[in-house]
């Protein structure tokens, strides 16, 4: 039987021959993903008195995003005086 290893980052497995009727077997470790695992922030929209139209223009986008990593990510790349209308909650 011929076999080709597979190594990718941590993920390493190995490929049984197409042309036999045995199905392909993969090991995974995933280690090294456990422990960076993160749950994401979320934020409430918290707009402050002195908001100019220029920071609500920038912040309304960021209403449809779903509360996960993706308004995380968001929030992050905003500049200072529009991210100050986010709190973390």
């Amino acid at each position: 039987m011929s076999e080709e290893t597979i190594i990718a980052g941590t993920v390493a497995g190995t490929i049984n021959n197409p042309e036999e009727s045995q199905p392909s077997s993969v090991f995974v470790d995933v280690s090294d993903y456990i422990s960076t695992l993160q749950i994401p922030k979320s934020y409430y929209w918290t707009p402050m008195e002195d908001i100019t139209t220029y920071e609500l223009a920038l912040c309304v986008p960021l209403f449809g995003i779903p509360r996960d990593n993706r308004l995380e990510y968001a929030v992050n790349r905003l500049p200072d005086n529009a991210k100050r209308h986010f709190k973390e909650c």
